[in-house]
């Protein structure tokens, strides 16, 4: 099989170029990665998305090759990844992860995944007492067997409430694409739904650092919150009473600085409904509000319209938002 062999190709040329010491940085961290694999435990589950096979055939060609060159000489590099013909095992998946599939998440070998569909929410106590609860529409990710060892580090995609629990030794980090938080033990909000314009961390409690790839945006305390517009590439921090954030979590419908795509985004994820906006009818607008079931979607797009002085239709299940002038 074509794709066999290139993987076999692929990393017989790393692991050589390894113990010449001609590997690039990305080679090297494939090896450190699938070292890192190995030590924590997680071979059976990583490997997974490798044949029997192929499995058993990468070792038959690596793990003499990987025993005569160690016994050769003394590979200071090679020592500190702890290589072994087993990693190369764990090293199939992480190449086919990385290069050959698309990971929002940019976590290329998490090995527990928790996820919350269209209708429901889910609350998540971790093995440190941190506990989250997810919105519709989420995933998390995390190293189960390496979380709250010298850190505790999860994956966000979507929308999540975090209460951390305190641990001045181990920071809890939590990644959603180019974004990374930092706390040591607070209770916050993130919202980072990739089909949104905003990625915004609303604080409630203690204290949070905030970073955009290498770039340091801010460090929040309670009762500030980060907005970060996508599109415009540009962030600003706020005063703002962070104390019912989390109400969602209450199953109630939730507003915070809501644009035109997210008011849309709600009202489909809340009540099942279709929104459609005519023109510029809620251009540069934010909303916000809190609203529950006993509001129907009528009620909340009647409020939003008053407000705003702009005009609503509602045929066939379809609420359309108009400008005042049509």
């Amino acid at each position: 099989m074509e794709y066999r062999a290139a993987v076999l190709n692929f990393l017989s040329d790393v692991y050589e170029r390894c113990f010449q010491g001609r590997a690039s940085n990305e080679e090297i961290q494939i090896v450190k990665k699938a070292s890192e694999i190995i030590r924590n435990g997680n071979l059976p589950e990583m490997a997974a998305g490798a044949s029997e096979k192929l499995r058993k055939e990468v070792y038959a060609n690596l793990s003499g090759k990987i025993r005569r060159e160690r016994n050769k000489r003394k590979i200071k590099k090679m020592v500190a990844y702890s290589i072994s013909a087993v990693a190369v095992l764990a090293a199939i998946f992480f190449v086919n992860k990385t290069v050959f599939q698309d990971d929002t998440l940019n976590s290329p070998m998490a090995a527990t995944s928790i996820r919350t569909g269209d209708e429901r929410m889910k609350q998540v106590e971790l093995g440190d007492g941190t506990k989250i609860t997810m919105n519709q529409n989420t995933r998390i990710e995390y190293y189960e067997s390496t979380y709250n060892r010298d850190k505790r580090e999860i994956w966000l995609n979507g929308e999540a409430f975090f209460d951390v629990a305190k641990d001045a030794r181990r920071p809890f980090i939590i990644h959603s694409g180019n974004f990374s938080i930092r706390v040591l033990g607070t209770s916050f909000n993130v919202k980072s739904y990739p089909n949104l314009n905003q990625y915004t961390v609303s604080v409630r409690r203690g204290k949070v650092d905030v970073r955009r790839g290498k770039e340091h945006l801010g460090t929040l305390v309670k009762n500030t919150e980060l907005a970060y517009d996508i599109k415009a590439n540009t962030f600003e921090i706020t005063d703002k009473d962070c104390s019912e954030i989390d109400k969602w979590t209450a199953g109630k419908l939730v507003l915070n600085n809501a644009d035109a795509d997210e008011l849309t985004f709600r009202m489909k994820q809340y009540y099942g409904i279709d929104l459609k906006i005519s023109g510029k009818a809620l251009s540069g607008v934010m909303i916000n509000g809190i609203y529950d079931k006993t509001d129907t979607p009528e009620d909340v797009i009647r409020s939003i319209c008053v407000l705003y002085n702009i005009k609503y239709t509602y045929r066939d299940g379809v609420i359309t938002v108009l400008p005042s002038n049509e």
